[in-house]
């Protein structure tokens, strides 16, 4: 059978508006907000399948009736759709702006960390080999929340990912999905507080080993009025085993199980996405800290990194929080994206 993707030509299918399908085995399976992820999906059956792909341009489409994601009562993965889709699209910017074995490296880094796993590859002709299960354990990329809708354990999952194991909010803290600030997709998560009593904002996974790698995605406002805990490991009690904050300055700090820094980067950037990756083992000590920001953000090459192998990390790791994990009195509000943790190897860019 042939993987077939109809993709809408029209002004409105250029700026993310049309209406764009997928059909399998002759059947309409799903439709996309963009031809990309519409063409990326198919692409990504088409490899998984064995199958020929029919890549087919048609005029403006009338729209389906449905969220996107649904097309009459069939249901489509969102996280891999748009996994394949950023794929999908870093393949074209890498092959516009590098030529011969930096496009092919460009290419296959974005395969390894987005697409189809670490051990996958490909080459100048663009064939794919190896492959195998994603580097991600868990993720959750947001996309299935409606904006203002507030997160919590039962609305988690589905079409945004890997459910959450506890959603907490505490004093103000607000924990909403958000449509206003993005960078994957059409949504991300609000972390919010007025302040004037201590709160937090949080989501977490069950994790008790020792070592992982995360990777996520945090916007830092435009005026940075408290220290934000934006990820740690956690014991039962929710004490630190090894977390990241970033405080007033915007200058982002690893600590320890004892809440001391035991790295800390330049400023970041305010009023801009980054993208955060740690490694950390717990029993020997060791973490590096990978911090990608402005034209680094999706790329390969760390902005600034650093890393320690004698840090006095916890011994009882029992979650993994991402969020507004430490409690505040300050106001703050700041947003996370395309959340992730695995245990083979560095996740890399969305």
């Amino acid at each position: 059978m042939t993987v077939r993707a109809f993709f809408s030509y029209d002004d409105d299918a250029l700026d993310g508006l049309g209406w764009n399908v997928l059909a399998t085995d002759g059947i309409l399976a799903a439709r996309y907000a963009t031809a990309e992820e519409a063409t990326a999906r198919a692409e990504a059956l088409a490899l998984e399948r064995g199958e020929a792909l029919s890549l087919e341009p048609k005029g403006p489409l009338p729209e389906p009736p449905g969220p996107p994601g649904v097309f009459g009562s069939a249901t489509f993965d969102a996280v891999g759709a748009i996994a394949a889709a950023r794929f999908h699209l870093a393949m074209r910017q890498a092959v516009a702006s590098a030529a011969g074995a930096a496009a092919v490296s460009a290419i296959t880094a974005r395969l390894r960390s987005a697409a189809i796993g670490s051990s996958a590859a490909i080459d100048s002709a663009g064939t794919v080999s190896g492959g195998g299960a994603p580097a991600y354990v868990k993720q959750y990329m947001f996309e299935g929340g409606s904006d203002g809708v507030t997160i919590s354990e039962a609305n988690s999952g589905g079409a945004s990912g890997d459910a959450f194991d506890a959603v907490s909010y505490s004093g103000n803290g607000v924990l909403e999905y958000d449509t206003g600030r993005v960078l994957h997709g059409m949504v991300s998560a609000r972390h919010y507080s007025p302040g004037t009593v201590s709160s937090t904002s949080r989501v977490k996974w069950t994790y008790t080993g020792n070592s992982a790698y995360v990777r996520f995605y945090v916007y830092l406002p435009a005026t940075l009025t408290t220290t934000y805990g934006i990820f740690r490991v956690t014991d039962s009690a929710v004490g630190v085993q090894i977390g990241i904050r970033v405080n007033s300055s915007g200058v982002l700090q690893v600590i320890d199980a004892a809440s001391t820094a035991v790295w800390a980067s330049s400023a970041l950037t305010t009023d801009a996405w980054h993208r955060v990756e740690l490694w950390y083992d717990l029993a020997a000590g060791d973490f590096e800290a990978r911090i990608f920001s402005g034209g680094d953000l999706e790329g390969a090459t760390p902005s600034q990194s650093g890393s320690s192998t004698t840090a006095t990390l916890g011994t009882g790791p029992q979650a993994l929080a991402f969020g507004m994990v430490a409690g505040s009195s300050s106001a703050f509000d700041f947003n996370t994206d395309s959340l992730a943790y695995g245990v083979d190897d560095w996740l890399g860019a969305i």
